[in-house]
């Protein structure tokens, strides 16, 4: 992985499209039967890069982009992405301790009514990540290329266990290929890009 992500402004303007997989099978009466695929998404990331004066940050910025593709190989390397709109994670429910476990996975719980989805995080910030135990803040480390949370010592059996953390996700270029349109002689403009969440 490159562990960098891209400029706030180009991440800003980039279209979402989260999606799960899910087989749906009519049956002779016409109801459905629905089998869940997948227990996490996977995001895709569209934008254009649009520049300002090629004299400005603006055209460093194009350079930058075009430089990460290079050095990516296309969709060979992955690197980090923030969603600018779902980034931060505050008292997400982790496990119940049992006095013996130490590590705990980092996850992103959505909760409607009665209904809640994870979404296991590999990719926390660093110095953003901060560990409870019933509430109250407890001794930590984290490994930023897992999203696994060590706790030192041991959270007490029944006990609750969250954290607060921000999140990048792991994405790849969708292509080998960049489209690029050529604003002067020393400046191009990529365009079409599309970024694909790499499961980990």
């Amino acid at each position: 992985m490159i562990d960098e992500r891209l400029d706030r402004e180009i991440e800003v303007g980039a279209k979402a499209r989260p999606r799960y997989k899910t087989d749906v099978i009519e049956t002779d009466g016409g109801a459905t039967v629905r089998n869940a695929r997948w227990r996490y998404p996977l995001f895709t990331f569209e934008f254009n890069l649009e520049p300002g004066d090629p004299n400005s940050n603006d055209a460093e910025s194009l350079h930058e982009f075009i430089d990460l593709f290079h050095c990516a190989g296309g969709q060979h390397e992955t690197f980090r992405f923030r969603h600018w709109s779902d980034y931060q994670a505050r008292a997400q429910p982790l496990a119940t301790g049992d006095g013996v476990t130490t590590d705990f996975q980092l996850y992103r719980v959505y909760i409607r009514g009665a209904v809640s989805r994870r979404r296991k995080i590999t990719r926390p910030v660093t110095g953003t990540v901060v560990g409870y135990v019933n509430g109250v803040e407890s001794s930590t480390t984290v490994d930023l290329t897992t999203g696994i949370l060590t706790f030192a010592p041991a959270p007490a059996a029944g006990s609750t266990v969250t954290a607060d953390f921000d999140f990048d996700i792991p994405v790849r270029f969708d292509s080998d290929e960049l489209e690029m349109i050529a604003l002067s002689n020393d400046l191009d403009q990529p365009v079409n890009i599309v970024l694909v969440e790499e499961r980990e």
